[in-house]
């Protein structure tokens, strides 16, 4: 299945190493990379993707982002916040992002 979103964001006869989708790819200079903001990368425990959003928050640490930050709601699946608005995991990461967001 996520083969298939893949397929659909991304221009025909690309592969996930088209620039949109990887990060690596791009073509991004060391000042330009200096210049990235603070970045918290929130994952789900049980998420498909969670993979993924480890892997881009290694990438920003690679690339020397000033901070990069990882938060995991461990017990919870895919997008849990828009299934359950009203659960305590999606209020935990609601304060967490206005936490981070006011340090800046």
């Amino acid at each position: 299945m996520n083969d298939m979103f893949w397929g659909l964001s991304i221009p025909k006869g690309s592969n996930r190493d088209y620039f949109g989708c990887n990060f690596e790819m791009q073509e991004v200079s060391v000042e330009e990379w200096s210049r990235f903001p603070a970045v918290v990368v929130y994952v789900a425990g049980l998420d498909f993707l969670k993979e993924r959003g480890v892997m881009y928050a290694e990438l920003l640490q690679k690339k020397r982002v000033k901070e990069v930050r990882i938060v995991e709601a461990e017990e919870e699946s895919h997008v849990f916040h828009v299934f359950y608005p009203q659960s305590e995991a999606t209020r935990l990461v609601q304060r967490q992002m206005s936490e981070f967001m006011k340090s800046y």
